[in-house]
C-alpha cells in the first residue's frame, strides 16, 4: 500500500509551473528530497505551501514517475485544472498520514533510509510561540553546551537539537536545558545522501516553523555575534521583518596555533580569523518555503529574498560583500589540530570530508588578529 503512495505522491507533490498554451497544470515529477527546482509563480499560495511541506516528507531516493515525455525529454505529469482541489485534499490527507506514521513507527515508510528520525522529540503541542529559534544538526561535539548557553543568553528561546548518531548520545550534556524547556532533543541515525543536514533542516522547518517568527540554521561551531554586545538577536531581527531572510556573513577562524584542544571555552581560545564571503541564514518563517540545495541558503515566497544588513540580495551560499557592521557569525571551522582530526574522522554534516590541505589553507587565509568573544551576561528575564 505504501509503495503505491510513493508512486502517486510524486505526481501531486512537487514544484509547479503553468503552461500558458493551454489550461493544464504541469507538475515536475523527477524530485529529490533536499533539492527542488525553484518554484515559479503560481496563483494559489496555499497549493505551493502544501507542495513545499509535503515534498520534504518523501523518500530519500529520486522518485521518477514517467507519465509523458515532452519534446525536451523532461519527465512530466499532467493534471487537469478541474482536479486541482482534489489534489490539495489528497496532499493534506497524505501529509497527516505521514506525520502519524512518523510518530507511531520506528521506520517511517516515507523516510526509507532514516531510523528513529524525530522519534524522541518531546510533545511539540506544548511548545509556546517564541520569536527566535535555532535548528541544529550535530554529531559528537561536546562544545554544544557552550553554544546553547551563549545563544540562549543572546535571546534564542528554543533550540531544536537533532543529534545525528553521536556516540555516546549528547542528550546527557543538554539534559538541564531539556528539563527547562529550552532544548527540544531528538536522537536520529540519519543516512540520507548526499547531504543529511539539508534533510534535517527540512524536517525542522516543516515541524516547527509555525511556532516562531524567525528560525536560524547554523552549526555548533558557529556563534552569532552582535556588534553591540548588549543587543540581543531578536531585537536586531525585528528590524528586518520585511525580508525573507537575513544573510549573516562568516568571520572564519583557524586553529590560532593550538595543536591540542585547549582548556576553557571555544570563544575565548581562538583569536586568528578573517572575512569570508559565505553566509548562513536566519529566515522569516512567514516568507520562507524551505531549504535550498545547500545548507546556507533558503527558498522564499514570491517577492521575498534574503539580504545582508547592507542590503545585498543573497540568492546562494555567499555574498559578494561580507558585512560585519551589525550582526554576523564567528565560524570556528577548525578549532585545534586535535579537534580538526576528530572532525575529519567523523565527516561533515553536509556530506563533505575535510582534508589536511584544507586545514592548512584555513590557517593561512584567515590569520588576522581578532578580538575574542565573551559569554553574554544573563538578562533580567533569565536570572
Amino acid at each position: 500500500m505504501f509503495g503505491i503512495f510513493e508512486m502517486v505522491l510524486p505526481m501531486l507533490i512537487c514544484p509547479v509551473r503553468t503552461d500558458s498554451g493551454n489550461s493544464r497544470v504541469f507538475l515536475t515529477v523527477e524530485l529529490e528530497v533536499g533539492r527542488r527546482d525553484s518554484l515559479l509563480p503560481f496563483n494559489d499560495e496555499v497549493f505551493l505551501q502544501y507542495c513545499s511541506e509535503a515534498s520534504s516528507l518523501l523518500s530519500s531516493s529520486v522518485v521518477k514517475s514517467i507519465i509523458k515525455i515532452d519534446g525536451s525529454g523532461a519527465y512530466r505529469s499532467i493534471i487537469m485544472r478541474k482536479y486541482f482541489w482534489f489534489c490539495v485534499f489528497v496532499i493534506v490527507i497524505m501529509h497527516q498520514m505521514v506525520l502519524f506514521a512518523e510518530e507511531s513507527s520506528e521506520y517511517s515508510p516515507f523516510m526509507l533510509k532514516t531510523r528513529n528520525f524525530g522519534r524522541n522529540l518531546q510533545n511539540t503541542t506544548q511548545i509556546a510561540t517564541n520569536l527566535f529559534a535555532i535548528c541544529l544538526a550535530v554529531r559528537d561535539d561536546e562544545d554544544i553546551v557552550e553554544w546553547i548557553e551563549y545563544h540562549w543568553r543572546k535571546g534564542c528561546s528554543k533550540f531544536y537539537v537533532f543529534d545525528n548518531f553521536s556516540n555516546p548520545p549528547l542528550k546527557a550534556l543538554v539534559q538541564s536545558y531539556i528539563d527547562r524547556g529550552i532544548v527540544i532533543y531528538s536522537y536520529t541515525v540519519q543516512e540520507m545522501k548526499p547531504n543529511p543536514q539539508i534533510f534535517i533542516y527540512q524536517q525542522c522547518f516543516s515541524k516547527f516553523k509555525s511556532f516562531h517568527k524567525f528560525m536560524g540554521f547554523i552549526d555548533v561551531d558557529e556563534f552569532i555575534v552582535t556588534v553591540d554586545i548588549k543587543a540581543d538577536i531578536p531585537s536586531i531581527l525585528s528590524k528586518y521583518e520585511h525580508l525573507g531572510g537575513l544573510a549573516l556573513s562568516w568571520m572564519s577562524f583557524g586553529s590560532s596555533g593550538h595543536i591540542q584542544r585547549p582548556n576553557g571555552s571555544v570563544i575565548s581560545n581562538y583569536h586568528r580569523c578573517g572575512p569570508n564571503k559565505h553566509i548562513k541564514s536566519i529566515v522569516n518563517t512567514e516568507h520562507t518555503i524551505g531549504p535550498s540545495a545547500n545548507t546556507h541558503a533558503f527558498k522564499y515566497h514570491r517577492n521575498f529574498t534574503a539580504q545582508t544588513t547592507g542590503g545585498e540580495v543573497v540568492p546562494s551560499a555567499w555574498a559578494e560583500k561580507p558585512v560585519y557592521d551589525i550582526i554576523y557569525i564567528n565560524h570556528y571551522c577548525t578549532k585545534s589540530k586535535q579537534d580538526f582530526q576528530r572532525k575529519k574522522k567523523r565527516g561533515g554534516g553536509a556530506g563533505r570530508i575535510a582534508t589536511d590541505a584544507w586545514f592548512e589553507r584555513i590557517n593561512r587565509d584567515f590569520n588576522n588578529s581578532c578580538a575574542v568573544l565573551t559569554m553574554p551576561d544573563l538578562r533580567l528575564d533569565q536570572s
